[in-house]
């Protein structure tokens, strides 16, 4: 047996909940259908490494980089227009029950550090 005891989840949105969480987030505009820029893509760049590597510290597999990447972009565009807890709320309701309460606001904490730190107003103050 492993000692290892990290949770084995999916931090990827499926397409179709995804579009409901940005339309319940974002009010349904910004990215519900167009899927512009949303492809996966064959690598990620310094930040959205830094991304899948704060999901791993903090305990989450991420079995589809791909989705992950996309779910974190979205959250981003999701605080555009809502606060952290409303976003985590609507990542864990989209999510459910491959993503927990906690995973659900691990993935907004680190996407916010690693994909958009404009978005952080605490400047590091709650770090999990």
């Amino acid at each position: 047996m492993s000692n290892d005891t990290r949770r084995r989840v999916e931090v990827g949105v499926r397409p179709r909940r995804l579009r409901r969480l940005l339309a319940a987030v974002a009010a349904g505009a910004v990215l519900a259908g167009t899927g512009i820029g949303w492809a996966g893509r064959a690598h990620a760049d310094g930040t959205e490494l830094l991304y899948l590597q704060l999901l791993n510290e903090r305990g989450l597999v991420v079995d589809d980089t791909a989705a992950a990447l996309t779910t974190g972009h979205a959250v981003c565009v999701a605080l555009n227009t809502a606060t952290g807890d409303v976003v985590a709320a609507r990542l864990y309701e989209a999510a459910y029950p491959r993503l927990s309460v906690a995973g659900a606001a691990i993935v907004v904490i680190s996407a916010v550090e690693a994909l958009c730190p404009w978005h952080d107003h605490h400047r590091g103050e709650t770090r999990l």
